[in-house]
């Protein structure tokens, strides 16, 4: 079986969802808000079953395959 590697269609704009993973939640919200854009969406996603690990979506309109 042959393996695509092209990459998937997408139209721009569009939104996106980042998942950016750290140990703190405080300080992984902090660093996106200081480079993503100001209408970019931050919200807690998950905690790791142990505690160590915490994840946050980054919800945001793209613009183009650069951005």
């Amino acid at each position: 079986m042959q393996q695509d590697n092209s990459r998937p269609a997408v139209r721009y704009p569009c939104q996106w969802l980042y998942k950016v993973i750290g140990r703190d939640s405080a300080a992984l919200t902090c660093a996106v808000r200081e480079i993503m854009p100001a209408e970019a969406v931050v919200s807690l996603s998950r905690t790791s079953a142990q505690g160590r690990y915490v994840s946050v979506n980054v919800d945001v309109r793209v613009g183009s395959q650069q951005e």
